[in-house]
């Protein structure tokens, strides 16, 4: 009876360690890995367009009234480097497709979400094509001069040197709504203010729909060359403070 007693119990033990060993291998035991932005994934992965032959296909519209939704967050590096980019970096990107149809360019909006703290789009002529168009940051819509009936490919990229991916819209139109510029977009429609020895002048301004138009961009679409830019910067801060000391009355 006692021998029959430890077989029954023996029995019963091996059957409940192997009913929660199959619950740690199950769902509820699951690590998910954490993601670029520091989130859990919960079963989620690189998103559908996460590689350039899977590009998620978008129709050029009249405007960006409707945008189409993205998330960079959980995507991973499928492309070449961006000449606007710095070399060798990781770049969490996603692709999309169009069709110019019987446009010579489209405007393409990238507007990134508050958690999305780096955003670049890059235009290509097919997967592992030629690159056409690259921006950093752009902070406005692009014209990007395209061919005819012709397909391209959008990268849309974070780079990790200088922030996470997250969500973004993304609209590609023949039309945009552009602020004009202000009336001071040029050196010469600069307002000249009254400033005497030793007091200071305040400036409220809005650079709403201002335009570069003094041809500053130093940084050929956007490239992170911080030297260059640096070198740039200090020639222009240079410029600025003599015509500031001109336009005030005072010599140089």
């Amino acid at each position: 009876m006692r021998l029959l007693l430890l077989l029954l119990l023996a029995t019963f033990t091996s059957a409940a360690i192997g009913q929660n060993r199959r619950s740690l291998g199950g769902a509820f035991m699951h690590a998910s890995p954490l993601g670029h932005n520091g989130e859990g994934m919960r079963g989620g992965g690189p998103p559908a367009n996460d590689d350039c032959t899977d590009a998620q296909s978008v129709s050029v519209a009249a405007d960006c009234s409707a945008p189409i939704d993205g998330n960079n967050a959980e995507a991973t590096d499928d492309g070449p480097d961006a000449t606007c980019d710095d070399p060798g970096s990781e770049l969490l990107d996603v692709w999309y497709s169009f069709n110019s149809g019987a446009e010579s360019a489209v405007w393409i909006t990238l507007t990134p979400s508050a958690n999305m703290t780096d955003h670049v789009f890059v235009v290509y002529d097919g997967c592992a094509g030629t690159e056409i168009f690259c921006l950093v940051t752009p902070a406005a819509p692009a014209e990007v001069t395209v061919a005819p009936n012709t397909d391209y490919w959008v990268r849309v990229h974070s780079n990790l040197d200088y922030g996470v991916g997250g969500a973004f819209t993304l609209c590609i139109s023949t039309e945009v709504n552009i602020d004009p510029p202000p009336p001071n977009d040029l050196c010469t429609g600069a307002t000249p203010q009254s400033l005497a020895i030793g007091d200071t002048v305040t400036y409220n301004g809005d650079n709403s729909g201002a335009t570069d138009s003094e041809g500053l961009d130093s940084i050929p679409h956007g490239k992170r060359s911080r030297h260059r830019y640096l070198r740039r910067c200090e020639d222009q801060l240079l410029r600025n403070a003599l015509t500031l000391r001109y336009v005030l009355g005072r010599a140089v």
